[in-house]
């Protein structure tokens, strides 16, 4: 019943993104993909969209910086008493989700992960409970097993999902990201935007 709800707010959303795309408003859809499910609930929205111009953009970001990121939101949500904004390192896990190690010199590579990096993702801090750190190691040895890394310092990862271009958000701020997904679906004639442009975010992580 959980997914079969999930799937009909998904469905709500896309239907709602095809009406505002018929009225000629661009829409970006921010999200993060969860698995399997989270994947199969993504193609099925697309497929909704059929007759649409989409694109699909990876917004990649290193496991490390991604886990220095949380840890700062964390700490600064700490120092302003704003504890409702302390975010849990659930989405780091995702990574496993979206990424793979490079199989084949085909293989489009994103990047690169090291057991450093999956280290210091995962070192429990030092208040950390004895179930806490239980749930620390094993989300460490569940990517050093996914990325392959039992017997290496690090590896080459490529995408798990098709995808038409790429976004490194650890070498851009924002806007700059922002920017150069405007510059990249211009330069596929595949959207007529503006400048500045409103981008709606409907249901975005």
């Amino acid at each position: 019943q959980f997914i079969e709800r999930i799937w009909n707010a998904s469905d709500k959303m896309f239907d709602k993104i095809n009406q505002l795309a018929k009225q000629g408003i661009n829409i970006c859809i921010d999200t993060v993909l969860s698995g399997i499910e989270g994947e199969k609930e993504l193609l099925h929205g697309l497929s909704r969209l059929n007759g649409l111009n989409t694109k699909m953009i990876l917004v990649y970001c290193p496991l490390n910086i991604l886990a220095q990121r949380v840890f700062q939101r964390n700490e600064q949500a700490i120092r302003e008493n704003n504890l409702e904004n302390i975010r849990s390192l659930i989405d780091v896990v995702r990574f496993a989700d979206i990424y793979k190690p490079q199989k084949s010199k085909n293989d489009i590579i994103v990047g690169q992960i090291s057991i450093k990096d999956i280290e210091y993702a995962y070192t429990p801090p030092k208040n950390s409970t004895d179930i806490e750190i239980k749930n620390y190691n094993e989300i460490k040895d569940i990517l050093i097993k996914h990325f392959e890394l039992i017997d290496k310092n690090f590896v080459n990862i490529t995408s798990n999902i098709n995808y038409d271009f790429i976004v490194d958000s650890s070498k851009r701020n924002p806007v700059e990201c922002a920017e150069n997904i405007y510059t990249n679906l211009n330069l596929s004639g595949n959207l007529s935007l503006e400048k500045n442009c409103i981008i709606k975010n409907i249901g975005g992580a």
